[in-house]
């Protein structure tokens, strides 16, 4: 049972149990955080002595002199472990294996971690809901001052309690195997928190892939998540505007050449190739009857280009949406676009919610094309299944198009995926052990076997499984919405 589950049944703080298993420790063994101390205390009392003793996470908290103290003798007549066991090591996971070994990058990593990290603010949960709205996890990303008005306060306030939260997760990130910790790693941050123009274009772009959020929103939480200074954070989002900017600058002009307008065109036919075609007639709309309904604040846009194609300027709010338009843009194929042009009303959880497609298109041949812009590893996210259903049937009344792209990338990529044997088998086979899978559980995974995070995602769109993040990264067999 993890500490969260003891804090609960015994309606107890969090930090109450915690503290509690450090007491209970030897003497010899209590140089540890509070945070870590559930964790040892179960291997202390359940592994044997040479187990305890070769254990990474002791040799890391427990002085090197006292590594060879003899272990209590109680823990040598503990019974063998059982499920419950290794589902304890699996979660001491995120905070032992993961940290010691080299990881390499996959789509997906810096949103799972810094919503774990997030999660980890235990106690705030003002804190946790302003990060997340700020961020767009589970959600749109908002305003300061939109959250500002859900909260009954100023903007500025809620930049206040932001930049708190902030400074609590910088200094979390300094301890090893932290969530923060492991982003820094992934990362591969420089130790003096200064980065060179090169490393904010990387982390830009990582940026821009995974998180709906403004880069100039999103950057500055994720670098203070992996344990950057406010000041350091801030300079990185500047200078990656500058390059942002430069990048805009030189990819419209390449969009002049036919070889821009090529490449477009290639994309544009891949997405009309796999998007969900209804039976029946289109409806005839015009340009006119559309405009953007969901309009950021000024200065928290990602930023604009004119279009020649509309005659006015283009708004996105993130680099996916910003390639998604230029190739409408240059394709030969389409004759009018435009950004957030809908309502759809959806069900999630019992309630009723609405959320807004990123981009409706016009074909040269009289097709409308309904495309919702998510990064394809965020696709399979239950929440994000359930809001391309309802833009899928919200167009096919209309006789529209629906398709959901991540660049050249569409969801069918995930749906017709080949999924190589044995990694299907090695995530069915935790699956079916665990009942559901964790993200420690899924690097592992990743690190001990041939599976790759888009085998995981084309696992969950195929199989009907519930990818979740609220409030941390599950995957369980089924789908369960709870309409």
């Amino acid at each position: 049972m993890a500490a969260s589950d003891i804090a609960k049944d015994h309606q107890r703080p969090l930090g109450g149990i915690t503290s509690a298993c450090r007491r209970l420790l030897p003497p010899d063994q209590r140089r540890i955080s509070s945070d870590s101390a559930p964790a040892v205390l179960a291997l202390y009392l359940r592994d044997s002595p040479s187990e305890v003793l070769e254990n990474p996470y002791i040799k890391r908290s427990v002085p090197r002199r006292q590594q060879a103290a003899p272990v209590a003798a109680a823990t040598q007549s503990a019974s063998p472990g059982t499920p419950s066991d290794s589902t304890e090591r699996s979660e001491l996971s995120e905070h032992l294996d993961i940290a010691d070994r080299s990881a390499e990058w996959e789509p997906g990593d810096a949103s799972t971690l810094s919503g774990e990290a997030v999660a980890s603010l235990e106690g705030k949960l003002r804190e946790q809901k302003i990060l997340r709205l700020r961020l767009g996890i589970g959600d749109d990303p908002h305003t300061l001052a939109e959250i500002g008005q859900q909260f009954g306060v100023t903007r500025e306030r809620i930049r206040q309690i932001q930049n708190r939260a902030l400074s609590l997760l910088v200094r979390r990130a300094r301890r090893p195997g932290t969530p923060g910790n492991m982003l820094a790693r992934l990362l591969d941050l420089p130790d003096s928190g200064e980065l060179d123009e090169e490393s904010v274009e990387r982390i830009a772009a990582i940026a821009a892939a995974e998180f709906n959020a403004p880069g100039r929103t999103s950057i500055p939480i994720m670098l203070g998540v992996a344990g950057v200074t406010a000041r350091d954070a801030r300079n990185a989002a500047s200078l990656a505007t500058k390059i942002a900017k430069r990048r805009r600058e030189a990819e419209m002009a390449n969009m002049r050449e036919e070889k821009s307008r090529q490449r477009a065109d290639r994309t544009v036919s891949r997405w009309i190739e796999h998007a969900v075609w209804p039976d029946v007639a289109p409806q005839s709309v015009e340009p006119e009857i559309f405009h953007a309904l969901r309009l950021t604040e000024p200065g928290e846009a990602a930023g604009s280009f004119f279009s020649k194609k509309l005659g006015r300027e283009v708004c996105y709010e993130s680099g996916l949406e910003r390639d998604a338009l230029a190739a409408l843009e240059a394709s030969s194929a389409i004759e009018w676009y435009q950004e957030q042009p809908i309502s759809i009303t959806y069900v999630w959880r019992g309630r009723e919610r609405r959320f807004y497609p990123d981009i409706i298109a016009a074909l040269h041949d009289g097709r409308r094309l309904l495309i919702e812009v998510k990064p394809l590893m965020s696709m399979p996210v239950a929440l994000n299944r359930v809001k391309a259903e309802a833009g899928r049937k919200y167009a096919s009344f209309r006789g529209w198009g629906w398709v959901s792209v991540d660049g050249h990338r569409t969801e069918n990529d995930l749906e017709t995926y080949a999924i190589p044997e044995a990694s299907f088998r090695a995530i069915e086979t935790e699956l079916a052990t665990w009942g559901h899978l964790t993200w420690p559980q899924i690097l592992r995974l990743r690190s001990d076997t041939s599976v790759i995070g888009r085998d995981v995602a084309a696992f969950v769109i195929q199989t009907g499984a519930e990818l979740s993040l609220e409030p941390h990264y599950r995957i369980y067999p089924t789908m369960d919405v709870g309409d």
